[in-house]
């Protein structure tokens, strides 16, 4: 039975160029990292009173499986060695 995917929560708002740039730099690295599944949902913060109360400073923010893995900017190079990391321990733990 294959593990379940990785679920990432990306914390966003419109017109954040911030926000744009991680994005791009997310979808890069899934991209780059095809062979690891990966559920990302885009959450817009002004649509949620409790998200936009806990974000509206800090983002954009990350998410995986509920922990805070990017803050304000995505480094492409630490984000795909933690997602890696994430799947192979899925991996192992199934």
């Amino acid at each position: 039975m294959a593990p379940e995917p990785l679920r990432l929560q990306f914390y966003t708002k419109r017109d954040c160029p911030l926000c744009e740039k991680a994005r791009d730099a997310v979808e890069r690295v899934l991209r780059k990292l095809g062979d690891i599944p990966v559920d990302i949902e885009y959450r817009d913060i002004e649509s949620n009173e409790e998200w936009l109360e806990a974000y509206k400073l800090l983002i954009p923010v990350v998410e995986m499986d509920g922990a805070q893995v990017c803050l304000y900017h995505v480094h492409e190079r630490r984000f795909a060695r933690r997602l890696k990391s994430a799947w192979k321990e899925r991996r192992r733990s199934r």
